[in-house]
């Protein structure tokens, strides 16, 4: 039996309660992750929730995707610094389905940052009084499988190296890995919940252990809810070629830093932040999407660490941060 039908006796307050308790039980579930990673540690929606009869095997699936967003100028707390963040990124995922049952994936992805800081000397003893830093970067591969027991239930693996630096430190100094386990239960055609457990090593400190979620809820013809990053993302299908959606998620990333950046010199920035944003999706064509998302950072922290792990500056941002992004994601 659908979701759909099931979800249409329940009334439509309780229904959109469940909608809203749904995205926040799948944000909260995420608070302790690394941004980026969570996507490649969950199985493939497409192949948990195909029953295993209309499984193709030796198909072969390509995805291309590149993302920008520009995050504004914001003050941080306990000094006179202000910051701004320039992000773009893109990669490649490749599928393979030996059999109706086991299906391969893996990917390369690519991100550059730009963190641009006045006043930085007042943040970061022993800095410049202009902006110190140059760009970022963080390069990830990582390789899985999916592989379905039955028609309910799917045991996915993924296993990744990641290496994230500033420019001018050594690339081995950022490198970082882990893995995660799932187990996943498709209900049917329209629900599929998963739950597993993760580990990843990080930079100067000790590696971390924790849980991922998985959702994948199509509540009716027009409203769906699914795991998205580190969150969750509530969407409302307008039509075939437009939709609106509505995400929260927590992101988390360090870098190694290069040396001659004060107190924090060959240690490590982390930027944990909560935005929340509004967006549409366009399908023109199938297989293309292009996303655009006005969003805002309604938790930002900093915190620099030194070459033997010891935080040494810890702020927050003084205001809420807004950002505007966009992405091209291409399936084939």
């Amino acid at each position: 039996m659908a979701v759909a039908s099931t979800s249409s006796r329940i009334p439509a307050p309780h229904r959109a309660a469940f909608m809203v308790g749904s995205l926040l039980v799948a944000c909260g579930a995420a608070v302790a992750q690394d941004t980026g990673l969570y996507d490649r540690a969950r199985p493939d929606p497409e192949v948990v929730q195909q029953d295993i009869t209309e499984s193709e095997p030796s198909a072969l699936s390509l995805k291309l995707h590149a993302a920008y967003r520009h995050e504004f100028e914001t003050d941080i707390k306990g000094s006179d610094a202000k910051f701004q963040v320039d992000r773009a990124n893109g990669g490649i995922g490749l599928g393979y389905r030996i059999s109706p049952e086991l299906n391969l994936r893996g990917s390369f992805d690519y991100e550059y940052s730009d963190y641009r800081f006045t006043r930085a000397d007042t943040l970061i003893p022993g800095v410049t009084s202009g902006n110190p830093f140059d760009a970022f970067h963080t390069l990830t591969v990582s390789a899985g499988l999916d592989y379905r027991l039955n028609e309910q239930w799917t045991i996915s693996g993924t296993g990744f190296v990641r290496s994230a630096y500033e420019e001018g430190a050594d690339f081995g100094d950022g490198v970082t890995g882990g893995g995660f386990g799932f187990f996943t239960y498709r209900f049917n055609s329209d629900l599929a919940l998963g739950f597993g457990l993760g580990a990843t090593s990080r930079l100067e400190d000790d590696a971390l252990f924790l849980p991922v979620l998985f959702i994948q809820w199509r509540i009716d013809d027009q409203w769906s809810v699914r795991s998205d990053g580190l969150g969750a993302r509530l969407n409302w299908a307008a039509s075939p070629e437009f939709s609106v959606f509505l995400n929260a998620k927590y992101e988390r990333d360090e870098w190694r830093l290069d040396d001659d950046r004060g107190v924090a010199s060959e240690g490590v920035l982390r930027d944990r932040r909560v935005p929340i944003g509004v967006g549409v999706d366009w399908r023109p064509i199938a297989g293309l999407t292009i996303s655009g998302e006005v969003s805002v950072f309604v938790y930002r922290e900093l915190e620099f660490l030194n070459d033997r792990g010891r935080s040494v500056v810890e702020e927050k941002t003084d205001e809420i941060m807004p950002a505007l992004g966009f992405r091209v994601e291409w399936r084939f």
